[in-house]
């Protein structure tokens, strides 16, 4: 099984994103969010129950923080287009202690993405340079700047039978 964590966006985000993602990509695996930790797999002699239980330990000393939203942007030949993430302090830090909460339970990760320089919420992905730059020149005229507060993680899941990934725990940040 693979794991992610991530940080959900408000509805209203949620459903413009999606909106868009719809139109350009067609559906998506999983809804509209700011990834934390990639994708990877639960070790073997790892639980998904321990795997909750320490996440809940960590995220209990996170202080929920202001996700600052920087407007349109894109990865590539306009492959992914996206909303940057602004990577504040407090955003890296709920990022640190996301990586050493899953460091005994998933394997490793590698590649380019592993350390979530980036942090992003994708509109659109795996699109052609074409299709990336129609996509681009409809989102452009758009606001996608602001902000929210992010309060709480999802822990989601994927087996090799499932469509889409499933949210396995929500871990509420400190108040």
């Amino acid at each position: 099984m693979l794991y992610y964590l991530n940080i959900p966006v408000p509805t209203d985000l949620s459903e413009r994103v999606s909106a868009f993602e719809q139109k350009w990509q067609g559906s998506a695996k999983s809804d509209p969010h700011v990834t934390l930790v990639i994708p990877r797999l639960l070790l073997a002699d790892r639980s998904e129950q321990d795997l909750i239980a320490r996440l809940e330990i960590a995220f209990a000393t996170v202080p929920a923080f202001p996700i600052h939203m920087t407007g349109l942007d894109y990865f590539g030949r306009k492959s992914v287009v996206h909303i940057g993430v602004e990577r504040s302090p407090a955003f890296a830090y709920c990022h640190e202690i996301a990586m050493q909460a899953v460091e005994e339970f998933l394997a490793p990760s590698a590649g380019e993405h592993a350390s979530i320089s980036h942090p992003h919420v994708t509109l659109a992905t795996r699109l052609s340079p074409e299709k990336g730059e129609r996509a681009w020149q409809e989102a452009l005229p758009q606001n996608w700047s602001g902000g929210f507060l992010c309060n709480q993680v999802q822990l989601l899941r994927i087996g090799p039978r499932d469509a889409r990934w499933i949210v396995v725990a929500t871990l509420p940040l400190a108040s």
